[in-house]
């Protein structure tokens, strides 16, 4: 079956980038600050997930271009596939409860690292509610389109939503720069991970 695409797009807008945009808001007013997330959660990021110890050798030791690599075009497709594509072919109710493990997932993930963080609980509250108005529309959005037969449509705006994640945040650092025996500082911009996988 086919949708309109500007349907798909109005969508994933709404189902998306307006909740995205919204938790950043709350996220921001709770001052939590969600860009360190990653930095400590690059080598946990497997915990909670199902298969991925298998690959976590490979994560370790990956350097920043293969962890956006692999956040932008391995794990949209591998977490797309197991939570939605197969039990979508059992129907849309089915996708829908595997989409809210995948939703539960990622709200431990979040929890996990703000306590580990040491923020209040009403800064984890706040959190929390933030990760679920991005992960359950998500989750709906993607039973619903992988229920309709547009599956690939749902893994491109996942890993496109996790691309924007990455070059979302930029900021500034201060580099080393050996010339000779002396050192020069200057300024770089570099994108700084900022994680809603």
């Amino acid at each position: 079956m086919s949708i309109d695409p500007i349907t798909i797009l109005a969508l994933f807008m709404i189902a998306d980038i307006l909740p995205s945009m919204i938790a950043s808001m709350i996220f921001s007013l709770a001052k939590i600050d969600i860009s360190s997330w990653s930095n400590e959660e690059d080598k946990e990021v497997f915990i909670l997930y199902p298969l991925y110890p298998v690959f976590l050798n490979y994560w370790s030791s990956a350097g920043k271009l293969n962890v956006i690599t692999w956040t932008v075009f391995f794990f949209p497709f591998f977490e797309e596939t197991f939570f939605f594509a197969i039990p979508s072919m059992y129907g849309f109710i089915y996708a829908l409860v595997s989409g809210i493990a995948w939703t539960m997932v990622h709200i431990g993930r979040l929890i996990s690292w703000m306590m580990k963080s040491g923020y209040s609980t009403g800064q984890i509250i706040a959190g929390t509610f933030a990760g679920l108005i991005v992960y359950v529309p998500h989750a709906v959005l993607s039973a619903y389109l992988w229920s309709k037969g547009l599956g690939l449509v749902s893994v491109f705006y996942h890993s496109f939503h996790n691309l924007l994640a990455y070059t979302g945040t930029v900021r500034e650092r201060k580099v080393k720069i050996k010339i000779g025996k002396y050192y020069r500082v200057r300024q770089r911009k570099y994108y700084k991970i900022r994680e809603w996988e």
